[in-house]
């Protein structure tokens, strides 16, 4: 999925996190859905005819690249 996401026009200005950051839950504190969201992001294999499956997953890589900046 994240590779997907990132390849998208108008994505290029989001950078890839290291999954072990995306998985760390201290990352996650206060990320609504983030069980269901984290399956979906980090499944190496996304069947594009599902669409975006809960809707959350763009708004959530958002927030984790912004997070991870700020950490660095």
């Amino acid at each position: 999925w994240i590779s997907l996401f990132l390849g998208i026009k108008g994505n290029e200005f989001f950078c890839r996190v290291p999954i072990d950051y995306i998985q760390e839950t201290f990352n996650q504190m206060g990320l609504e859905y983030f069980t269901e969201t984290l399956q979906v992001i980090l499944n190496p294999v996304f069947d594009r005819s599902l669409d975006w499956v809960f809707g959350d997953e763009e708004k959530w890589y958002g927030m984790i690249p912004a997070r991870y900046i700020m950490s660095e």
